[in-house]
């Protein structure tokens, strides 16, 4: 699994160097002219094996034509219609279009936080330009059972699950998945600098699943979460891919959201009988009691 990459451009790619570059035989230009792309030998190579390319939510239109036809995660819906509870995202900032085309799959990686900045539900499935996509994980998990589409279970409620093959994803209203953390794990870390120089054996990676991602402070992809102050948002993907394999996510029904105000509001008149009769001049210690709301 790969992130979004940069588009290469300029002198980087062989046929600007054909034409830029100084002092070059006519051989050496000639045989530059003809080389693939940098963009295309990278899909060439997504394209030999199951890569799910992330993408990103944004503010920002993309200057992409609309008419251009790249490829998308398809959905089916049991229950009332999903979109009015999805979080939302206007623009869609997709990979080069070879690169989509290559890939097995492809979903975003943004993440909305909590009020207080924090992580604690991270959306896997959103809306942008008009349509649902897919969190990069859940498209992970797509391309692995082979499915050609992701089920959006809803309720009166909201989003109550998501499912694939095999996999029954409770969500909340949302379509958010509250993540059971762990501390973070320096041991689920490989160097891509130790892959590029050949330190790695190729059996660290045999049969797993590996997600590509940055983990310097300055890229600003450093989280909040319960139990770190600072932690890779890569890692926090990975914590989730992991809790959805093994069937450990924490759970709270979509309707959960009613029961402590109906908790409140049936305590309130007890309450207030009971401020009233010691504090006959305070009646506005029952009427806090009623304002009170659940904070995540």
């Amino acid at each position: 699994m790969a992130l979004a990459p940069h588009p290469a451009g300029g002198s980087a790619q062989p046929k600007e160097a054909a034409k830029h570059f100084r002092n070059l035989d006519d051989a050496t230009r000639e045989r530059l002219a003809h080389l693939p792309s940098n963009d295309d030998v990278f899909a060439e190579a997504i394209g030999r094996g199951k890569v799910v390319l992330g993408q990103s939510g944004t503010h920002v239109a993309n200057a992409r034509s609309p008419d251009e036809e790249l490829p998308e995660t398809g959905f089916a819906t049991l229950g009332p219609d999903a979109t009015p509870y999805l979080i939302a995202f206007p623009h869609l900032l997709r990979n080069l279009p070879s690169l989509e085309r290559a890939a097995a799959g492809r979903g975003l990686f943004s993440i909305r936080t909590e009020r207080d900045g924090m992580v604690r539900r991270v959306p896997v499935v959103m809306k942008t330009d008009d349509k649902t996509v897919p969190s990069l994980v859940l498209d992970v998990l797509r391309a692995l059972t082979g499915s050609g589409a992701i089920l959006i279970r809803t309720d009166e409620a909201g989003i109550s699950s998501v499912a694939l093959p095999g996999f029954d994803l409770p969500t909340d209203r949302n379509g958010r998945i509250w993540i059971h953390f762990s501390p973070h794990d320096q041991a689920r870390y490989v160097s891509a600098r130790d892959v590029i120089e050949g330190k790695v054996a190729a059996e660290k990676f045999a049969g797993k699943l590996v997600l590509i991602g940055t983990s310097a402070i300055g890229l600003l992809d450093v989280k909040t979460t319960p139990i770190d102050s600072a932690m890779p948002g890569v890692e926090v993907q990975a914590q989730l891919l992991e809790a959805m394999l093994s069937g450990s996510l924490l759970t709270s029904p979509s309707y959960a959201i009613v029961w402590p105000a109906l908790s409140c509001c049936s305590s309130a008149p007890r309450l207030r009988r009971r401020f009233s009769s010691r504090h006959r001049g305070s009646p506005s210690a029952g009427i806090r009691c009623c304002s009170m709301r659940p904070s995540l």
